[in-house]
C-alpha cells in the first residue's frame, strides 16, 4: 500500500511538472513569436537579432554568436520571424530542465530535505518541492509597486527595477541555461574542494562557462570575479593546502576567458567612442529615481530570509557563493557602462538580472528546506510567504502584460 501511495505521488509529481512546462513553454513562444514577428507591435530585441542573423544590423557587432548560429540553422527550414522564436524557445526550456535537475537534487538526494520532509503535509509537499522552485524562480520578478515616484518614467520596470526573468531578450535567454548550469556546478565544486572535484564535473563546467560566454558574456562578466574571490577565500581559509583543487579550478575558466578577450575587441575597441566608462549610477540613475529602493524590491524577498539565516552564510555554500556573486553584480551595475550609442542600454546591469534569479532560487531553497525550530516560526513563515508571493504575483502581473502586447519598459 506503501509503495502503491508512492507511486502514485510521483507519477502525480511528474504530470504536475510537464503540464507545468507545457503550459510555461506554450505562452513563452507565444511571446516569442510575436516579438519576432514585424507587424504584431510587440516591443523587444528581437528585431535588431533576426537583422543580425542576415547581416543587416549595421549597429552592433554581435561577436556572441550562438544564439544566432541556432536561429540561423532553423531559418534553413522555417522562415525567420518563426526560426528565431523557436530558438528563444529552445534555450528559454532548457533552462527549464536544468534548474529542475538541480531543484531535484537537492531536495531528493539530500539527508537533512529527508528528514525535514518525512511526516505529514509537509512529506507530500516536498516531493512537489523541485517544481515548486523551478516555476517559481522562473515567474517571480522585482516587486511592483503602483507608486510611479521610483522610476524616472512611469512603469520603467526593466532597467528601473530589473527582473531576474528577462521576456524581451533573446540572447539573456540563451545564455541562461549554461549560466544555470555553471552557477550550480560550481556551488557542488566548491562542496567537493577538499577531497577534489571529479574531473568529468570539472570539463562540464568548463564547457558550460565557455557556453555561457559564447551565448552572452554578461554572466561570465559577474561569474569569473565570484569564482576568483571564493577561491581566494577558500585557499586563505585553508592556509593555501587546497591550492592544487584551486589551480584545476581555475584552469577551467581558459576557455570563456579566452572567447570573452575575443569579443571584446569589436564591442570595446572598434572606435573611438566604444569603451567601458566608470561612473557612479550613471545609466541605473537615468531610469529610477531611487537606486537602493529598486534593489529592496528586486532582493526583498531574499534579504528577509538572508537576513534570518546569516550563520549560514558561513558555512552554507550557497548562500555565501550567491552572495558574492549579488555583490559584484552590483558592483558593475552601479559603476560600470558602455561608452557611446550602447549606453543607454545598461548591458552593464545584466549580470545583475542573473544575480536577481539565483538569489531568489537559493533564498526559497533556504526557506523552504529549514526546519521548523525557529522562535516566532509562524509569523517568520507568514511574513516570508508575503513577501515570495509580492515577486511571484508581480513576476506574473509583468509576464501577463508582456504578453498582451505591451513594452517590457
Amino acid at each position: 500500500m506503501v509503495k502503491k501511495k508512492q507511486s502514485i505521488m510521483l507519477l502525480t509529481k511528474e504530470f504536475s511538472f510537464w503540464l507545468c512546462f507545457l503550459i510555461y513553454s506554450s505562452c513563452s513562444f507565444y511571446l516569442f513569436y510575436n516579438q519576432a514577428t514585424a507587424d504584431s507591435g510587440y516591443l523587444s530585441d528581437m528585431p535588431a537579432y533576426i537583422d543580425g542573423v542576415l547581416g543587416t544590423n549595421q549597429r552592433d557587432p554581435y561577436p556572441y554568436r550562438l544564439f544566432f548560429w541556432v536561429t540561423g540553422v532553423l531559418n534553413r527550414f522555417l522562415p525567420i520571424g518563426l526560426a528565431a522564436a523557436f530558438a528563444t524557445l529552445l534555450f528559454n526550456s532548457l533552462t527549464v530542465l536544468i534548474l529542475r535537475h538541480f531543484t531535484e537534487r537537492y531536495f531528493c538526494n539530500s539527508e537533512h530535505n529527508q528528514a525535514v520532509f518525512e511526516t505529514g503535509f509537509r512529506a507530500k509537499l516536498g516531493v512537489f518541492m523541485p517544481i515548486i522552485v523551478t516555476f517559481a524562480g522562473l515567474m517571480a520578478s522585482m516587486v511592483i509597486i503602483p507608486i510611479n515616484r521610483i522610476y524616472r518614467f512611469s512603469g520603467q520596470y526593466y532597467i528601473g527595477q530589473g527582473s531576474g526573468n528577462v521576456w524581451h531578450n533573446a540572447t539573456y535567454l540563451a545564455t541562461r541555461p549554461f549560466a544555470t548550469l555553471a552557477f550550480f556546478l560550481f556551488i557542488e565544486i566548491m562542496k567537493e574542494i577538499s577531497t577534489g572535484p571529479k574531473p568529468k564535473k570539472l570539463i562540464l563546467f568548463s564547457a558550460s562557462m565557455f557556453l555561457t560566454v559564447f551565448a552572452k558574456p554578461t554572466f561570465a562578466l559577474v561569474m569569473i570575479p565570484t569564482i576568483g574571490i571564493v577561491l581566494l577565500i577558500s585557499l586563505i581559509k585553508e592556509r593555501f593546502r587546497n591550492f592544487k583543487q584551486v589551480f584545476f579550478i581555475a584552469l577551467t575558466l581558459i576557455p570563456a576567458a579566452l572567447d570573452g578577450l575575443r569579443q571584446y575587441f569589436p564591442v570595446f575597441a572598434g572606435s573611438n567612442e566604444a569603451g567601458i566608462g566608470f561612473g557612479f549610477g550613471d545609466v541605473w540613475s537615468g531610469y529610477t529615481n531611487s537606486i537602493l529602493l529598486s534593489v529592496i524590491l528586486c532582493f526583498l524577498f531574499s534579504i528577509y530570509i538572508i537576513a534570518f539565516n546569516l550563520k549560514g552564510v558561513k558555512h552554507d555554500n550557497p548562500i555565501g557563493i550567491s552572495l558574492v556573486f549579488t555583490a559584484v553584480a552590483l558592483f558593475e551595475g552601479i559603476f560600470l557602462f558602455e561608452k557611446g550609442l550602447r549606453m543607454p542600454d545598461g548591458n552593464f546591469l545584466q549580470g545583475y538580472l542573473h544575480a536577481m534569479f539565483f538569489l531568489f532560487i537559493i533564498s526559497l531553497i533556504v526557506w523552504l528546506s529549514e526546519k521548523r525550530t525557529r522562535q516566532h516560526q509562524t509569523v517568520y513563515d507568514i511574513t516570508a510567504l508575503v513577501f515570495f508571493l509580492m515577486h511571484i504575483v508581480s513576476g506574473i502581473w509583468y509576464f501577463a502584460h508582456l504578453l498582451a502586447g505591451n513594452s517590457f519598459y
